[in-house]
């Protein structure tokens, strides 16, 4: 009877001791965001519980608490998808990179903590990260213009629907920064945020539309540097090109048919271009900022593909 009593509480301690071999962090690629700004979480798990784990099989392996300091109520408008399998090797890790934004609603300025729950079903265990924080920040509108375009889904055309692009400034840590945003055609439900790069106060952005209701915008980025981009009806980057003054200023010009493109300056290849053509290119000039870049999803409500996760 003694040796059934020790193997029992030997069975108890199983998950305990399992528990205290997996490490799960969580953390955020930057400390402060606008509305609907991306917001990519990275979980890692690191595995030293003597066998490979299997993760991602079933939506409920990865759930995260969003909240704010201040208790006020944030509300968890979906799950966001989490479901992509794949395995942590013994004394291994794996990282899973996951957007909150479309997720949680947390549109209001203020400062806000993430917790992410790792369950594995094998081990019958649950791990829980210590929280990551990360404040939520209001910008200055410095352009914007409503436009109308025509969605298509499943190749059908549908309904003209109105929405309005703007330009906003903010700073970000010691720098003043340039982001993209799309909203209602009255500009009260922002859809989403996409940062650009640098913004220098001395020098106004340009900003046109095009017959694709794409959004182009040129912006000095340096002494003589220039920074295009040509963003979708969802403000995701297409096109990234860096060009610099020479002879003549680069700006945007409009033709009668609807097309926009930069006429003047000297486009100079670099590693930062989209879409990428040659990784051995260099880098832009020292006096630009390269922009921030990452897979965004789509406009709510929440759709599209998981994040594919990375094992390191």
């Amino acid at each position: 009877m003694k040796f059934v009593r020790q193997m029992l509480f030997g069975a108890s301690l199983l998950p305990g001791l399992a528990l205290a071999q997996i490490s799960v962090t969580v953390e955020l690629d930057q400390e402060q965001y606008l509305a609907r700004e991306p917001i990519i979480a990275a979980v890692r798990v690191v595995n030293l519980t003597g066998v490979p784990l299997t993760l991602g099989a079933s939506q409920n392996w990865l759930k995260f608490d969003v909240e704010a300091t201040d208790d006020t109520y944030v509300q968890h408008l979906a799950d966001p998808p989490v479901v992509y399998e794949f395995t942590v090797p013994n004394a291994g890790r794996g990282t899973r990179r996951v957007d909150l934004a479309p997720y949680y609603k947390v549109d209001k300025a203020g400062r806000y903590k993430v917790v992410a729950h790792v369950r594995i079903d094998e081990l019958a265990i649950e791990a829980v990260s210590e929280p990551a924080y990360f404040s939520i920040i209001g910008g200055a509108v410095i352009w914007e213009q409503a436009f109308g375009w025509r969605p298509v889904i499943d190749g059908e055309p549908r309904e003209v629907s109105f929405r309005r692009y703007a330009l906003v400034h903010a700073m970000d840590g010691r720098q003043i920064m340039l982001y993209a945003q799309v909203s209602d055609r009255e500009g009260l439900e922002i859809y989403r945020v996409t940062k650009l790069g640098r913004y220098l106060t001395f020098s106004k952005p340009e900003a046109m539309i095009d017959r694709e209701s794409r959004l182009h915008v040129l912006w000095q980025t340096g002494a003589r540097v220039f920074t295009y981009v040509l963003l979708d009806t969802r403000v995701e980057l297409q096109v990234r090109q860096t060009f610099q003054y020479t002879s003549s200023t680069p700006a945007l010009r409009s033709t009668e048919d609807g097309t926009v493109k930069v006429l003047g300056g000297t486009r100079i290849p670099t590693a930062y271009d989209l879409p990428v053509k040659d990784e051995t290119l260099p880098a832009p000039p020292a006096t630009e900022v390269p922009p921030a870049t990452g897979a965004l999803p789509t406009l709510p409500p929440p759709t599209g593909a998981p994040p594919v996760p990375a094992t390191e």
